[in-house]
């Protein structure tokens, strides 16, 4: 659907208004259209599958993880592999929690975790995507400053009912 709101590995959100401009994106950074398509669900001749949450280190906006911890009202963007989740919450945010704890947790198969070697501790949520990612511009940094963790996603204003456009 579109657009297409693409975030970079920098975690810049990039809308690119149709396929054609999907793919000179791709071009211009000698990305490979065909794996980068996988993102969209769609496959080269002959293959079948799920759309993939992330190539190159590149994500569809809907498929950014929110989470946020007890201290902060601050939303956190996590993108590429749970790995790369994990490392993002151990060297950005300084995260102590196991790397199988973060994967279950990631994974949904716990609600929260708490880090239990910190003072005060604490204790990490998934959260909703916060409503002033609907007030990005292509270019911006998804990363933002005071962007609240209890405040409801907004479809941005343009969007259609299709996951991939939030």
């Amino acid at each position: 659907a579109l657009p297409i709101h693409l975030v970079d590995p920098e975690r810049v959100l990039h809308i690119l208004p149709d396929i054609e401009a999907f793919e000179a994106y791709c071009d211009a950074r000698n990305l490979k259209k065909s794996n980068m398509k996988e993102l969209l669900g769609i496959f080269a001749r002959g293959r079948v599958g799920t759309a993939a949450t992330f190539k190159y280190g590149h994500v569809l906006l809907s498929s950014v993880v929110w989470v946020a911890h007890s201290q902060s009202n601050d939303s956190i963007p996590l993108i590429g592999s749970r790995e790369d989740m994990f490392k993002t919450l151990q060297n950005d945010h300084a995260m102590t929690c196991a790397s199988l704890t973060v994967k279950d947790f990631l994974n949904g198969k716990k609600t929260e975790i708490t880090e239990k070697s910190r003072h005060p501790r604490r204790t990490w949520s998934k959260t909703t995507q916060p409503a002033a990612i609907a007030q990005l511009r292509d270019g911006d940094s998804i990363v933002v400053a005071g962007a609240a963790a209890t405040l409801p996603a907004a479809p941005p204003a343009h969007a259609a009912s299709s996951p991939e456009d939030q």
